[in-house]
This record gives structure tokens, C-alpha cells and sequence, in this order.
């Protein structure tokens, strides 16, 4: 992740999250947050860490594949819903 891309999340948080500040530093890539106590920085850095993990996970989806006796398998997921009775009884 490059310094431009973390300025961009930073900043955009700010604008959500009213509780954090983030100023810019005489380096580019150092940034100042500030924020109302450590509490609310910690949940700064795992929001973070949260997006950069589902934005990994997002990208490498890959089927299992196996072939059997010349045929190409693939997994299969099979998913049931229950219908709801109706209810017949008289209010």
C-alpha cells in the first residue's frame, strides 16, 4: 500500500468519524492522527486492518478442481431453505 493510498483511507475516515483529525506532516509519508484516546484509535487500526483483509480476500477466489478417472471435478454447495407454515390457526 502505497503512502497516497493510506493518506486517501485517513482522510476518508476523518470525514466519517468525527472523533479522529488527521493533519499532514513536512514528510509525505508521515501523517499525524489524532484522536479522543487510544480506544479510538485502536478501532481506527482495525477498521483498517479489516478493509485490507477483506480487499485481500476479494481478490484471489480460485475453484478447487480435481479430475477423477478423466472427468474434471468441481466442489458443489448445496443450500436449503425451509418454507414457513402457514398459519392457519384463526386470530
Amino acid at each position: 500500500m502505497t503512502s497516497r493510498q493510506v493518506r486517501e483511507r485517513l482522510f476518508q475516515e476523518s470525514r466519517r468519524n468525527v472523533s479522529i483529525r488527521v493533519e499532514e506532516t513536512d514528510s509525505t509519508d508521515t501523517f499525524r492522527v489524532v484522536g479522543r484516546g487510544e480506544l479510538q484509535l485502536a478501532v481506527l487500526i482495525e477498521t483498517d486492518a479489516r478493509a485490507r483483509a477483506s480487499s485481500c480476500r476479494s481478490r484471489s477466489r480460485r475453484s478447487i478442481v480435481r479430475e477423477r478417472d478423466g472427468v474434471v471435478e468441481e466442489p458443489v454447495e448445496l443450500a436449503r431453505r425451509r418454507r414457513r407454515r402457514k398459519n392457519t390457526s384463526a386470530s
